[in-house]
């Protein structure tokens, strides 16, 4: 099933990465809330348009979001790791986010690219989901592609002591 389509952008995107036999990161998409969850099937689509490999693929089969523990996700060992959440300006997720990973069950993190990123993007199948695309592939091969808008997506700062 595809949620996509096509669309020049997409199009444009696949070229360069499959030009440049660009490696394929592993990538967690994930939503804040009470808990961390898998969004939607339709995340696994985005993340492998944008040239990511989906770490909770599986999870995202299933048409309900699925609890993540931070366990969980360490296990799985993203390179990347892309954090929303529905009802917060990415400003309010940005702060939320630099909080959040100064807690000592995140210290593993700081090794990786932590990026917040507007939940309009990725929060029901439409348009909205090539828009993420285009914002996901900067940060999965960021020297083949141009910075996504930091009003959708930002990378968050994490020191390592």
């Amino acid at each position: 099933m595809t949620f996509l389509g096509e669309d020049p952008r997409l199009r444009a995107i696949h070229e360069t990465l499959k030009a440049a036999r660009a490696p394929r990161p592993r990538v967690a998409i994930l939503r804040l809330g009470e808990a961390m969850t898998t969004i939607g099937p339709w995340v696994t689509e985005v993340i492998r348009r944008a040239g990511g490999i989906d770490l909770f693929a599986s999870d995202a089969t299933a048409r309900e979001a699925h609890p993540v523990e931070v366990a969980t996700l360490q296990a799985a060992d993203p390179e990347l790791i892309v954090l929303t959440r529905t009802g917060m300006t990415l400003d309010q997720l940005h702060e939320a986010l630099a909080d959040r990973l100064t807690d000592p069950d995140w210290a593993w993190a700081h090794a990786r690219r932590v990026l917040a990123m507007d939940a309009a993007l990725l929060d029901a199948p439409g348009p909205s989901l090539i828009e993420a695309v285009a914002c996901l592939a900067p940060s999965i091969a960021p020297t083949l592609f141009a910075p996504a808008p930091t009003h959708r997506v930002r990378a968050i700062p994490l020191s390592s002591d």
